[in-house]
């Protein structure tokens, strides 16, 4: 017996009013580029800037809705950015149009004024959603604590936190930092009553409770670049899959996005990490960087000494143990300020490249190296202030940070395996055991002179004048060294030694 055509008709439909409601509901689909940590603005093995623009042309053609967000983490330190202070940063940033930059430590590699000139200079928001300025108890002049971002019919809600680490590793005195947790709850707050689709948080060193927050939807996506990334922490082998970390140099993160627009929570992410080098360079773009490289070229260039050993100036090199080019640094500083002692933080030095014997320096070399602007003090400190700075210097060397000390003038052994605070075995100035009343002049930066990366027993020290001082850079001591010398030879000794290594430094070098 057939059914009636009538009530066939009717069962279509009601299984229409039944069934495809739970379909209607509209899938709401964005793109989102994220790139972060590129203070080089182009170099062939990597890429650039150029690159970039490429890559988020050909994301902007596609009829989807796309968002670039810039986490930060480039306005220092760089060889260009030792002389405008991240100002092409900005500039270049401006060309390929951000929707928003977050604030990483490394914003503040030239301090706070220039950060607020900075974020003056940008046609797009920086945001800072926990800094505080002491002298007027709200963000920094030009930050601001969140953003609203649109593209198409959608609206994203942006926050961006700093750690701790920011305060310690840059000896930065204006600004304090509120909690972070507490500090993403009030701003989520305030971008959900503005009725964003989704919010985002930009953050760029490890932070435990980022998988609570997403899973509580407090936040519906984090972003994150640290290109010297360990996992450190238990937590970070089971990151959560809405919080998206990039490891390499050279590399942005391309993620697609759907959700239900009555639902945050129905937020589902593909992502994928492409390499910037991948793409052709975009001309506009090119063009301005090669104006600025220009303007720098035939000062860069200039011929300053031979180099007639090998250096290693590689980031494990400089902050796990002593090292040539260190060594040549601080000797350098010793002698200009006829000191006892000279330490510096092995993180000053960043060119992370290996010399071949003979080869021939030039200014840019030693830019690239030194490219913090950062001035020489001569300090009055106690051996106990000496003792401490060391330890201080010793505590992080598993985790290669920057605080690690080259020294001149001392030989200090140490056991690295030790507990923190009791790595120090014994140091020697001048042939003899150091006191820890008596009082040293001591040659440094000012960066460690007032307290920068944990150096805190160096804040209150005496500040002296010394023969023939103004405000010099460090990289032009330096400079002013080899070019005094013409050929030099940099060479390891037994000033620093790890009696847990099988091997000491050769002291042949």
């Amino acid at each position: 017996m057939k059914t009636p055509k009538f009530f066939t008709i009717l069962g279509h439909l009601a299984f229409s009013l039944i069934v495809l409601p739970q379909f209607a509901i509209a899938t709401e689909k964005a793109t989102l580029i994220f790139a972060a940590e590129m203070t080089e603005i182009a170099t062939e093995e990597k890429g650039g800037y150029p690159e970039l623009a490429t890559a988020l042309k050909l994301e902007r053609k596609n009829i989807t809705p796309t968002f670039f967000l810039f986490g930060g983490g480039s306005l220092g330190p760089s060889t260009l950015s030792s002389l405008d202070r991240g100002t092409h940063i900005i500039d270049l940033l401006n060309s390929i149009e951000p929707h928003a930059m977050g604030v990483a430590k490394r914003e503040f590699s030239f301090l706070e004024d220039e950060l607020s000139l900075r974020s003056y200079e940008a046609a797009f928001p920086l945001i800072s959603s926990n800094v505080i300025d002491t002298l007027t108890q709200v963000n920094l002049d030009g930050l601001v604590e969140s953003a609203v971002v649109r593209q198409g019919p959608y609206k994203l809600g942006i926050l961006s936190v700093l750690d701790d680490s920011a305060i310690e590793d840059y000896a930065l005195t204006r600004i304090k930092l509120s909690d972070q947790n507490q500090a993403i709850l009030k701003q989520a707050k305030k971008l959900r009553s503005k009725n964003v689709d989704l919010i985002i948080l930009l953050y760029s060193n490890f932070y435990e409770g980022i998988s609570d927050l997403l899973t509580r939807n407090i936040i519906d996506l984090s972003l994150r670049k640290d290109e010297h990334f360990e996992f450190e922490n238990s937590s970070e082998l089971n990151q959560h899959q809405r919080d998206i970390l990039l490891i390499k140099p050279g590399q942005i993160a391309i993620v697609k996005m759907e959700w239900n627009k009555a639902d945050p929570s129905s937020l589902k992410v593909k992502w994928n990490a492409k390499n910037l080098n991948q793409y052709r360079k975009d001309p506009q773009v090119l063009r301005q960087v090669i104006n600025y490289t220009d303007r720098l070229a035939s000062l860069l260039r200039q011929k300053i000494g031979i180099l007639k050993t090998t250096m290693d100036t590689s980031l494990i090199e400089v902050r796990t143990k002593q090292n040539a080019f260190a060594n040549f640094i601080t000797d350098s500083l010793r002698d200009y300020t006829y000191a006892d002692i000279a330490l510096i933080n092995g993180g000053t030095i960043r060119g992370e490249k290996i010399y071949t014997a003979n080869t021939t320096l030039t200014r840019k070399d030693i830019s690239r190296e030194l490219p913090f602007r950062n001035n020489v003090v001569l300090l009055k400190v106690t051996g106990k202030q000496v003792v401490a700075a060391l330890e201080n210097g010793f505590s992080l060397i598993e985790t290669v940070k920057g605080r690690f000390p080259q020294v001149s003038g001392m030989e200090v052994k140490y056991k690295a395996n030790n507990a923190v605070g009791n790595r120090v075995i014994s140091v020697m100035i001048n042939g003899k055991p150091i006191e820890t009343r008596k009082v040293y002049t001591l040659s440094t930066t000012n960066f460690l002179a007032s307290g920068g990366d944990g150096y805190s027993m160096f804040k209150n020290a005496e500040q002296v004048n010394y023969d023939n001082q103004m405000t010099r850079l460090v990289s032009d001591i330096v400079i002013d060294s080899i070019k005094d010398k013409n050929r030099i030879s940099v060479m390891l000794d037994s000033r620093l030694i790890n009696l847990d290594d099988n091997q000491s430094d050769n002291p042949d070098g």
